[in-house]
């Protein structure tokens, strides 16, 4: 075990946290995972992108997959990163759906979801959609307004994206979208050019409760958590002990119990898991990249 056994899980945000902005991971980082699973800590990956994406991706690292699981979708949905099996997950109303589905074809605005696991779904392929098609491993499904309605009845979204510029997400599309939503919704923009539609009670703080209460068996104070946005705010107040990297943004740095002198690309997350596990015993080496 671990030489700090007051903590027994630690969960890490993704991009601009573990991956370095060219979203990679650094070989320090991956080592230090490495390490705290072999300790017998759990480690959980939370993320804004589906928990299937985020299994897949870190099952090719080598991790051992028993006691590793992915938070996705800003935590509306929990998976094991051993199979990609979905254990939890909350979705989309009804009303909301058909809101921001009929207010997107009114507009011809660009939706996106996750639908099944297999595909980033979109009624356009625009300049945002081929952005995240190429940092996603999913595949793309471009689809009407009438077939991606069939979709979200056949397997409900855990969110929605509305994909456009800047300027409209922020000037047209959230203020009014946010006078559109069922209360059982919320809006965020995570990204300037998306408005997220997600379910009000799916954050990445709920769905680490919920791992804890149910398959962790532990509570939040044994939680070390590290994230640098807007939607890790609630985790880093609820964790025993939180981190935000030197990049992180400013509700980020006030919601963690510490701010780090290390950025996202400077190996922060394996530099805390050194230094809160370990008491540093492996300090990162010149030859590994950081």
């Amino acid at each position: 075990m671990s030489l700090d056994c007051r903590y027994k899980v630690f969960a890490t945000d993704l991009d601009d946290t573990l991956h370095r902005n060219d979203r990679t991971v650094a070989e320090y980082d991956m080592k230090m995972l490495q390490k705290l699973q072999e300790a017998g800590v759990d480690v959980v990956f939370c993320s804004g992108r589906s928990c299937y994406d985020v299994a897949l991706k870190f099952a090719k690292y080598g991790l051992r997959t028993g006691n590793c699981f992915a938070i996705g979708s800003c935590g509306c949905e929990i998976a094991s990163v051993e199979n990609g099996e979905v254990i939890h997950c909350i979705s989309l109303s009804d009303e909301a759906i058909n809101i921001v589905i009929e207010y997107c074809e009114k507009n011809e605005y660009c939706i996106e979801l996750f639908y099944k696991g297999k595909y980033v779904v979109s009624t356009k392929n625009n300049d945002v959609h081929m952005r995240h098609i190429e940092s996603s491993t999913l595949q793309s499904l471009i689809v009407n307004y009438d077939e991606m309605k069939k979709l979200c009845a056949e397997e409900h979204p855990r969110k929605l994206l509305i994909s456009e510029t800047v300027e409209l997400v922020s000037k047209k599309i959230f203020p009014e979208m946010n006078a559109l939503i069922p209360k059982d919704s919320r809006l965020a923009v995570y990204l300037p050019f998306c408005c997220e539609v997600l379910p009000a009670k799916g954050t990445k703080s709920d769905a680490l409760q919920w791992l804890c209460s149910e398959r962790l068996k532990c509570k939040m104070d044994e939680v070390v958590s590290i994230g640098d946005g807007e939607n890790d705010v609630q985790m880093l107040r609820d964790c025993g002990l939180s981190f935000a990297p030197s990049n992180s943004c400013d509700e980020a740095k006030k919601a963690a119990k510490r701010v780090l002198s290390w950025s996202n690309m400077e190996c922060c997350v394996g530099r805390v898991i050194n230094e809160i596990f370990f008491e540093g015993k492996y300090p990162i080496e010149a030859s590994e990249d950081a």
